[in-house]
């Protein structure tokens, strides 16, 4: 899976094989930056709001919210 960040509001999630859309995650905020756990289950993202969110990408469930005062 490939993810890619956007700042219309999404992370999109994408077949590396194929090229295929695989999911699309809504975020709240748009956003600056991602990187993958290295799990490969897991996604944190980085947005606007300084804050960042540990994504679920089985689920698109957000499990963490990690907030910083520093940006």
């Amino acid at each position: 899976i490939v993810a890619t960040a956007s700042f219309d509001r999404t992370v999109r999630l994408w077949d590396a094989r194929s090229g295929a859309p695989w999911a699309t995650l809504a975020h709240p905020v748009p956003v600056h930056a991602l990187t993958w756990h290295p799990d490969g289950q897991q996604l944190v993202t980085s947005g606007e709001d300084h804050q960042r969110r540990v994504w679920d990408v089985t689920t698109g469930a957000i499990v963490q919210l990690l907030t910083s005062t520093q940006g």
